[in-house]
């Protein structure tokens, strides 16, 4: 067998395997329900994002069938980022101390969870925006399952170089979603909340990260967990440490999808392999796997209503700065973020 033959078989199968998960995306992206109780947001917050004003705003806006309550969880330390939120006249809780060994980020959603009623829970990120049926959909699932998450969209608020590859980053976030089985996202999840009971609250005490331990908690107690794309926001950044912000990322996908994290290394050794291999005899063969890859990243832009055609492109970049990057960041064992050092 010639080494021609051998880079046609590789072409086949990473288009085979990039078709697959087209389909998987726009299969599992919807998810229909009608639960619908009073609802609780719980939105932990460090620092003033870039635009959130207008990130608070679109909070204000939902139109979700049953009453709902938004709280911004404040560090005890970052009394400025309270007083901001509070002259917009938002309900901002101070974060308790009564989890010591805790991320800043968990001690915040429990402080939150303490002191809000609604049956439904919802965590969310202040640098997302949503749009007025993110609460609904994000909800209504929640008859069927015991948490439901979304992934957002990206919304550069300034078009720098940074930004753009930033952007192209961000959407592989929806294929993560799909090839992890059931994986929460942080920025947006829901949970009845009898799913966050005691036994959930004693866990997280000791815990650094929020969504990837809530994710193992539930899967080890046999909860169901779905995505629903339906639930749209977008994430509004204005990135002045993207390597900062890709490495701890990766990191994370790294320890605790590992899965995740050998899949997407192995499909883009190989596209990198065959690419090099194609250019150098001159067989364009090796393009229709990143016209798929393009497709893709339309595909979804379609389905949630916010129409791109460059992302997706820049997406392809992205991809191999995160290849890079996660070689890179092998050995690492902590990064810096929000004054914050995590450590793997």
């Amino acid at each position: 067998m010639n080494i021609f033959l051998y880079y046609e078989i590789i072409v086949l199968l990473l288009i085979i395997s990039l078709s697959a998960l087209i389909l998987l995306e726009q299969y599992f992206f919807s998810v229909k329900g009608d639960f619908g109780p009073r609802a609780s947001i719980i939105i932990p917050v460090r620092g003033l994002d870039p635009g959130w004003q207008k990130n608070a705003d679109s909070f204000r806006k939902l139109d979700y069938p049953n009453e709902f309550d938004v709280t911004y969880v404040v560090d005890p330390d970052d009394t400025g980022t309270a007083d901001a939120l509070r002259s917009e006249g938002l309900r901002v809780l101070i974060s308790s101390g009564s989890c010591k060994s805790c991320g800043s980020k968990v001690a915040a959603q429990l402080t939150g969870l303490r002191e809000t009623s609604g049956e439904a829970v919802i965590f969310a990120d202040s640098d997302i925006r949503v749009r007025e049926d993110w609460l609904r959909n994000l909800v209504a699932p929640l008859g069927k399952f015991d948490a439901v998450t979304t992934f957002s969209w990206p919304l550069m608020l300034k078009r720098t170089f940074l930004n753009t590859i930033r952007a192209g980053f961000w959407i592989l976030g929806y294929d993560g979603h799909i090839s992890a089985g059931g994986l929460l996202w942080g920025g947006s999840m829901a949970f009845k909340r009898q799913t966050l009971d005691n036994d959930y609250v004693a866990f997280m005490q000791d815990k650094v990260y929020d969504d990837v331990t809530t994710t193992n908690y539930l899967k080890a107690n046999g909860k169901k967990i779905s995505f629903n794309g339906d639930a749209v926001c977008f994430n509004a950044f204005d990135d002045d440490s993207f390597s900062k912000w890709a490495s701890r990322q990766e990191m994370l996908i790294r320890k605790y999808s590992p899965r995740v994290a050998l899949g997407f290394f192995s499909f883009m050794l190989a596209l990198l392999v065959i690419t090099v291999y194609g250019i150098i005899v001159l067989n364009p063969f090796f393009l229709s796997i990143y016209v798929l890859w393009w497709l893709k990243g339309v595909l979804t832009s379609i389905r949630i209503g916010r129409i791109s055609f460059s992302i997706p492109f820049v997406s392809i970049a992205s991809s191999v700065v995160a290849f890079f990057i996660l070689i890179f960041t092998l050995r690492k064992k902590e990064t810096v973020w929000r004054d914050h050092t995590y450590k793997f």
